[in-house]
């Protein structure tokens, strides 16, 4: 997998949380710049990923972009950005580009992997921040509700 130098990720949320970029998967890879390719579909919804690792231009490495589109619903695809790794983006980072966090939702099963989300609202939209037990000072994923 090659990796592609994008924007920053505080510009990638910027461009992921606003209404344009939520209308479906090919919407998302044109105004963000992630290359997707369709992975499976079931029923209800098609499940797209990043083509390969998203390194961006503040040392972020974004493992793996997951759209995924539903067929039946009238409603944005759910976008996660997955496996964060490189710099290190702390609490205090998100609330200085976001805005508040909220206060964190421990694991019902702390085990090294388990995540440990908390929430912050940007420009109307709902963000899901996901933060590994085991690391819990550094952001592990990014959510997009829609």
């Amino acid at each position: 997998m090659k990796a592609t130098m994008m924007q920053t990720l505080w510009a990638l949320i910027e461009i992921l949380a606003a209404p344009a970029g939520g209308q479906d998967a090919a919407a998302i890879a044109r105004v963000s710049g992630i290359e997707l390719r369709q992975a499976s579909e079931n029923a209800y919804v098609v499940f797209f990923e990043s083509t390969g690792p998203l390194k961006l231009q503040d040392g972020v490495v974004v493992g793996v972009a997951d759209v995924r589109e539903f067929k039946t619903q009238n409603k944005p695809p759910f976008v996660v950005l997955r496996e964060l790794q490189g710099a290190c983006v702390d609490v205090a980072a998100i609330e200085r580009h976001l805005g508040p966090v909220s206060p964190p939702t421990p694991p019902s099963n702390p085990v090294p992997d388990a995540l440990v989300t908390r929430e912050v609202t940007f420009k109307g939209q709902r963000i899901s921040l996901g933060f590994k037990w085991s690391k819990p000072d550094c952001l592990s994923s990014v959510s997009f509700k829609g």
